[in-house]
């Protein structure tokens, strides 16, 4: 019943999202200190779902930028993997940041 953007986690950060997204990610959700849950998924158990869907939406949105940059690439060829693996290597500091901390940009980048 409370405002979801007063909310800060154990790091001390702020929900910064649409509510929406705070609703579809409910299954998810770590309850705040004192908030009773049993309902709720172990928090190394939502950590591992968000983790490999995180993994599937980087491939997802990697190869979508691959496909748009290169759509006559023939699979398994040397140009093939290089405009799917330079812009991950480009970008593997702001993708390990993302995932370790839980964030929702892969998602985004997914879209």
């Amino acid at each position: 019943g409370g405002d979801i953007y007063d909310v800060m986690d154990d790091n001390g950060w702020h929900y910064a999202y649409p509510p929406t997204l705070a609703i579809v990610l409910i299954p998810l959700a770590d309850p705040p200190p004192g908030v009773e849950a049993s309902w709720v998924l172990p928090f190394y158990v939502s950590s591992i779902i968000w983790f490999l869907a995180n993994v599937v939406f980087l491939a997802w949105g990697v190869d979508a930028l691959a496909r748009a940059l290169e759509p006559a690439t023939v699979y398994r060829s040397g140009r093939w993997w290089a405009v799917r693996l330079l812009p991950l290597l480009a970008c593997v500091v702001p993708v390990v940041s993302t995932a370790t901390k839980g964030q929702v940009n892969l998602f985004l980048l997914a879209l």
